[in-house]
């Protein structure tokens, strides 16, 4: 047994995310990299002190608020991992005592934070503190804390208290000042303790019932013990904590908590342990990856997948993944396009059940999104950039000196999201083979979307085609453009895609075909429009052309060449331009003639990749982090594989290094999955090619093997790819259809196939 891991093995090191020595301007980093979650509750991991310096972060998903603030804030909720324990009067904390030693280690695999800490105070005091708590994969309402306190020299008065602070606020919005987005109805106090919160202007309670004992007796007041020499004593925590988000009717929120409570303190800490820990190996088995010969790549590679698989649930009311998960209040925890392009890839090939709740969260969120369509005076359905509890439109805006409102850039030009929506369905749809959602408002959504672009475009007289005028793609440092490459070949797709599905489903059941266009008031005829518009949207058809114009106008902007790079090995911003003065040149955030190509492999020649790569790639700063993993992609789809390590490394430690120094908001998580369709999707070889799985890997020789697993249409594929070999198991019940380096093949139920590269 390890001496940090207090009650419990730690995992073999590739699995541990280590933090070493006290470093307390790094506190909110190592609180975020270090954050435990399950979905359903995401904890910060400051110390269970709370020191003065650390933000806390507590947060149940689909609780927002937005009062005292512009828009809707994820609330921060009280800390019950927060610990007050004073010896000889003194708090135990590093804000009032010196640390001797201090070591902190998450452990990926059991998804479990250990501590040791040894702390000095007055004149011989010397006490070791040691920690263990997690959120349990197999209660997800559960989370537990233990903390083991020892006198190392001499004895000590040690006082407990079984209470936490109440006194958790939001901070992110700077014009805002702090915000305290609950209010507390009612507090209990006794061996099992009981609060109900309230969000005061989204009405939304929040339970926790909760029992904090010591050496097993529970700690109903400040109790104080004297700590002999030597001698060890053990506080326990075990909380339940539910929202009326998830349950129904409110007024059964107490009983519930309460509930939850009792049946964990029957099972007992061991037993919730050792749940939770094969809870977490039933995810690992779908999702690990194995490099045998880049120890420290796969090792950052999981730290992704770690973050990805916290986040994710398949249990509750149907929430957003935020863009800094449940880690941290960055962006206040609003969900982006990023759920659909870059994560949504990962939970549907390897966690199905994750991933249903995504596409449920837009799918539940229509109407709404077909009232802001309306209000912006277009038909079908407009989705929101930002969205938070209702899927309004939460993008925010603050005051001007002038007292006028800026709203930001994002919310009203970048319209792609609705394309993104409907490309994420399709995600979901091809890899899971689960059509139950399209029955179920999927064919409904992409009816919507389609009506939206239908009359988004304008035609021109002049070119005889049509434009989408006023949008902006993912590159943002380009506002309110004409004929953004990324938008119009999504809304595209999405008017093809949605004619497609609904015209295939109207021929398969006739029937059903005819009440759904009934109900949604479709016809054959504005199916046949979509399709027309399709065909003829601007910088859609990219012919022989060289250069693909990002939009109309980008090449009469300023060149500013890139001459230097930082100490990540990423382009260094250069000398003479301002920030606010990049929407003058060339200069793109990221790169979204690249990104168009990635996702519509199939309409560029081989030349058209390569050449449009190297151009915007002199031209692409990558401050965003959803661009250099999908640049690393690019590059090896591209067959440009020398820039595949020299984005891809960086983009993998973004958070563990905190590359863009804006960790302390929270894990990037759509860099999280970018990092997993560079390596499954890049390296790995996996694409979907005309609705068939694709495996053709691209693994570099260093690097031995890459072993991953997915999930295809509900079989379960072990993959091993070699450099010039693949190895596929099918671990199934039925044999299914994939194309391994070219070649169709069956991979039958329990047989592995192999299949060598061409010319290997």
């Amino acid at each position: 047994m390890s001496k940090l891991s207090s009650g419990s093995r730690l995992s073999p090191e590739p699995w541990l995310v280590r933090e070493t020595g006290w470093q307390h301007g790094r506190q909110n980093h190592f609180a975020t990299i270090l954050a435990l979650g399950n979905g359903t509750i995401g904890a910060r991991s400051i110390l269970e002190e709370a020191p003065q310096a650390a933000t806390p972060g507590t947060f149940l998903a689909g609780v927002y608020d937005a009062a005292g603030s512009i828009v809707d804030d994820i609330v921060n909720l009280p800390n019950f991992f927060e610990l007050r324990l004073f010896v000889d009067s003194q708090r135990l904390s590093p804000d009032g005592l010196r640390v001797a030693a201090h070591e902190r280690i998450l452990d990926m695999r059991r998804g479990v934070l250990s501590r040791r800490t040894v702390f000095l105070g007055g004149l011989q005091g010397r006490y070791e503190l040691r920690t263990e708590r997690f959120v349990s994969r197999a209660m997800p309402c559960i989370a537990v804390l233990r903390a083991w306190l020892t006198a190392l020299e001499g004895d000590a008065d040690l006082l407990v208290t079984g209470d936490f602070g109440l006194g958790a606020y939001n901070t992110e919005g700077d014009w805002e000042g702090h915000k305290r987005h609950y209010g507390i109805d009612e507090v209990a106090t006794g061996p099992r303790s009981w609060m109900l919160a309230r969000t005061p202007e989204s009405g939304i309670r929040v339970g926790y019932a909760w029992t904090t004992s010591l050496d097993g007796r529970p700690v109903t007041e400040p109790v104080s013990v004297r700590l002999r020499k030597g001698r060890t004593v053990c506080v326990t925590r075990i909380v339940s904590a539910a929202s009326s988000v998830d349950i129904v009717p409110p007024a059964d929120l107490r009983r519930t908590c309460e509930r939850g409570l009792a049946a964990a303190l029957r099972r007992g800490v061991p037993r919730l342990l050792a749940g939770h820990e094969r809870a977490w190996e039933r995810l690992w088995d779908v999702s690990d990856v194995r490099i045998p010969g880049a120890p420290k790549l796969e090792h950052a590679a999981r730290f992704s997948i770690y973050h990805l698989l916290a986040c994710g649930t398949a249990w509750g009311t149907p929430a957003g993944i935020a863009a800094k998960s449940l880690s941290g209040e960055g962006y206040r925890g609003h969900s982006f396009w990023d759920t659909e392009i870059y994560t949504l890839p990962f939970y549907s090939f390897s966690q199905p059940a994750m991933a249903r709740q995504l596409v449920r969260y837009r799918l539940d969120r229509l109407e709404t999104a077909k009232r802001s369509a309306a209000n912006r005076g277009f038909r079908g359905a407009l989705f929101p950039w930002e969205s938070g509890r209702t899927g309004v439109d939460v993008t925010p805006y603050f005051p001007l000196a002038d007292r006028s409102l800026y709203v930001f850039d994002t919310g009203k030009y970048q319209h792609h999201i609705t394309a993104d929506v409907a490309y994420g369905l399709m995600t979901y749809l091809t890899v899971t083979g689960d059509d139950s959602v399209m029955r179920t408002g999927g064919l409904e959504l992409l009816a919507e979307t389609a009506r939206f672009w239908a009359s988004r475009v304008v035609f021109s007289k002049r070119s005889g085609r049509y434009e989408i005028k006023g949008a902006m793609g993912p590159d943002e440092y380009h506002p309110d453009v004409d004929n953004s490459v990324y938008t119009n070949f999504l809304a595209r797709w999405n008017l093809e895609y949605a004619a497609r599905m609904l015209s295939d489903f109207s021929t398969r059941d006739a029937v059903k075909g005819e009440l759904l266009f009934a109900r949604l008031r479709l016809t054959g005829a504005e199916l046949a429009e979509w399709r027309y518009v399709a065909s003829r949207i601007e910088k859609t058809n990219p012919g022989r052309a060289g250069i693909i114009e990002q939009f109309d106008g980008y090449f009469k902007r300023r060149d500013v060449p890139i001459t230097k790079r930082n100490e990540h090995g990423m382009p260094a911003w250069p000398k003479g331009v301002k920030e606010d003065d990049a929407f003058k040149t060339q200069l793109n955030k990221q790169a979204d003639v690249v990104l168009t190509m990635l996702m519509f492999p199939d309409r560029f020649t081989a030349e058209q990749k390569r050449k449009n790569f190297e151009y915007y790639d002199r031209r692409t700063l990558h401050v965003s982090t959803l661009s250099a993993c999908m640049t690393a992609l690019a590059g090896l789809e591209f067959g440009i594989k020398e820039y595949a390590l020299r984005y891809f490394t960086p983009s993998l430690f973004t958070d563990l290094n905190d590359v863009q120094g804006t960790t302390d908001k929270g894990i990037h998580t759509a860099s999280c999955g970018g990092n997993w369709q560079c390596l499954i999707r890049g390296f790995g070889g996996v694409a979907i090619r005309d609705g068939q799985l694709s495996i053709s890997p691209r693994v570099p020789r260093a690097w031995k093997s890459l072993r991953y697993s997915l999930r295809w249409h509900g079989a379960l594929l072990r993959v091993t790819a070699r450099p010039g070999s693949v190895t596929v198991r099918n671990e199934g019940k039925a044999a299914t259809e994939a194309i391994l380096f070219g070649k169709p093949a069956t991979l039958k139920p329990a047989r592995a196939l192999r299949v060598n590269a061409p010319g290997a």
